[in-house]
C-alpha cells in the first residue's frame, strides 16, 4: 500500500501541487432511508481519515439530479447510475442539455430496477401496472426517469395510474404496509433494505421484466443490461426474476483538481473494507473493478491511479 500512498502525494505534480489543498467537497448521494446516503457517509469517513485537509459534506440527492449538480459545479462528488450519466452526456431526456464536466471516478456494484408488489394485490405482471397505486423515488432520481420510460413503453403515464407518490424509501414502505400503495418501484443494489423491511411483515413479489419490454427499453438506453435478481434475495422469493440491471458509480467534476481526485481514489481503494459494512456490494472490489468501463470517461487522475494500483 505504501507505493499507492506515495503515488497520491506525487500525482499533485500533474496539477502543479505536491499535496492536497484544504478544501470542503460536496457529495450528493440519495434519499435518507436508501443505500447511497449511508454510503456517502462511509466515503466521507475513509477520505477524511486519510486526508485531514479535506472535508466532505454529504447531501441527499438523486441519480439524475446528482449528474446535473456535478455538471453545474454545485457538487464535487456524486453517486449515481451509469445509465443516467450516459443520458446526461447525450443530452437525452430528462436532461435539458448535454453535460460537459462529468467524469467517472469508480464503478461500484450492480443495481436492479425492482417492481415490488404485495402478494395477492392483483398486480401480477407488467400488464397490471395501469391498475396500480404506485410509490416510488422522488422526481430527479434515476428510478423516476426509468419509470417514465417504462410507462411510455407500456402506453401509459402517471395520470393513468391509481395515484403516484414520489417519496423516500422509508415512506414508500409505510405506504405499502398501510395498504395505501400496491406497487413500490426502486432502483438500487440487492437485497434492498427497504424491500427487506417490507418483506418482514408482508409477502412480497417481484414483477418480471419480459423479453419484449426489455428489448424496447434497451432501444431507449443501451446501458440497460438484461439482468436477473437471484432466487433467495428476499424472503419467499424462490425463483430468479428477470430485471433491468445497471451500474452504480461515483462521478466527479472533470475540472476537480488531480491531487484531490487521486486522494479520493486512494481512500476508496484502501478503505473499501470499511465500506462493506455499509453496503455488502462493495466486497471484493479493487482497482480492476473500480476502473471498469461503464460508458463514462474516467477523470485523468483516476485513470492514472487505477492503472498504477493494478
Amino acid at each position: 500500500m505504501s507505493k499507492f500512498i506515495g503515488y497520491v502525494l506525487c500525482i499533485g505534480l500533474l496539477a502543479g501541487a505536491a499535496t492536497v489543498s484544504a478544501e470542503t467537497l460536496k457529495v450528493v448521494t440519495g434519499s435518507q432511508g436508501g443505500q447511497w446516503y449511508p454510503l456517502g457517509g462511509a466515503l466521507k469517513a475513509v477520505v477524511e481519515e486519510r486526508n485531514p485537509e479535506l472535508r466532505l459534506q454529504v447531501l441527499p440527492g438523486g441519480g439524475v439530479s446528482n449528474v446535473i449538480a456535478i455538471d453545474q459545479g454545485k457538487a464535487d462528488i456524486g453517486i449515481t447510475f451509469n445509465v443516467s450519466t450516459v443520458d446526461g452526456m447525450a443530452g437525452a431526456d430528462p436532461f435539458p442539455e448535454a453535460t460537459q464536466d462529468v467524469c467517472h471516478l469508480a464503478t461500484l456494484f450492480p443495481s436492479f430496477y425492482q417492481l415490488v408488489t404485495i402478494s395477492g394485490s392483483g398486480i401480477g405482471d407488467l400488464g397490471d401496472v395501469g391498475n396500480a397505486s404506485l410509490t416510488t423515488s422522488k422526481r430527479g432520481s434515476t428510478t423516476e426517469g426509468i419509470n417514465r420510460q417504462l410507462l411510455g413503453v407500456l402506453g401509459l403515464d402517471y395520470d393513468d395510474l391509481n395515484g403516484t407518490s414520489f417519496t423516500s424509501f422509508t415512506d414508500s414502505v409505510s405506504l405499502m404496509k398501510d395498504g395505501n400503495a400496491d406497487l413500490f418501484i426502486v432502483g438500487t443494489s440487492v437485497p434492498t433494505a427497504a424491500v427487506m423491511d417490507l418483506a418482514s411483515s408482508r409477502s412480497v413479489s417481484l414483477l418480471p421484466m419480459t423479453g419484449d419490454i426489455m428489448a424496447r427499453m434497451r432501444e431507449i438506453n443501451a446501458g440497460y443490461i438484461e439482468g436477473v435478481i437471484p432466487a433467495g434475495t428476499y424472503p419467499g422469493h424462490d425463483t430468479d426474476v428477470p430485471a433491468i440491471e445497471f451500474a452504480t458509480q461515483i462521478i466527479v467534476r472533470c475540472s476537480l483538481e488531480n491531487d484531490i481526485v487521486a486522494a479520493l481514489a486512494n481512500a476508496l481503494h484502501e478503505g473499501v473494507e470499511d465500506l462493506v459494512s455499509v453496503n455488502a456490494g462493495m466486497r471484493g472490489l479493487g482497482p480492476v473493478e473500480f476502473s471498469r468501463d461503464v460508458g463514462v470517461p474516467l477523470h485523468p487522475a483516476a485513470a492514472k491511479y487505477w492503472a498504477e494500483a493494478q
